[in-house]
């Protein structure tokens, strides 16, 4: 997870192309661990916009979910703007947003994400914000995510695992 982390950054940066993606696999020919480097390559995306984006959506790929769309505009027509979601399953109605500690830790950072958070369980049936703190994933909520699931201002935490791992409980 880490690799494709450093990745996804160096993508969204501008510090690696896509065409440069494509010329890295020539240079790991004959290198200790290129077959794994290789699949770190395919599972890039410049539209992640940080590590816990990459972890998370690697967790979801890794638990069965199809690969998600990355930085979702989803229209508020009362508020009149969009409110951009860092996973979303736009067929399902399916919203996940990846929250670090230090940006959302303010009091104010807090009531923002509270409001926030209020505006899209209006917009949408499964609002998932997970934190990187310990706990369960967040595809057990997407999995069961309809309009008659949970109420979808249910907070996810998930561990930060090693590369891939499924985590356990």
């Amino acid at each position: 997870m880490e690799a494709v982390s450093v990745l996804d950054s160096a993508l969204h940066q501008g510090l690696l192309s896509q065409p440069d993606l494509v010329t890295i696999p020539a240079h790991l020919s004959g290198r200790r661990n290129a077959r794994r480097a290789r699949d770190w390559l395919r599972l890039t995306d410049a539209r992640a916009e940080s590590p816990l984006e990459t972890r998370v959506r690697l967790i979801c790929l890794d638990d069965g979910l199809s690969p998600p769309l990355l930085q979702w505009h989803v229209p508020d027509s009362e508020q009149g703007f969009s409110y951009r979601i860092d996973l979303g399953w736009p067929a399902q109605l399916v919203g996940v947003e990846a929250d670090g500690k230090h940006p959302h830790s303010t009091p104010q950072a807090l009531y923002r994400d509270r409001y926030r958070q209020n505006r899209l369980a209006t917009l949408l049936p499964a609002a998932c914000p997970c934190s990187a703190s310990p706990g369960p994933t967040p595809t057990s909520r997407l999995e069961s995510s309809s309009p008659s699931a949970q109420p979808s201002n249910t907070v996810l935490n998930y561990p930060m695992r090693g590369p891939h791992q499924r985590p356990t409980g």
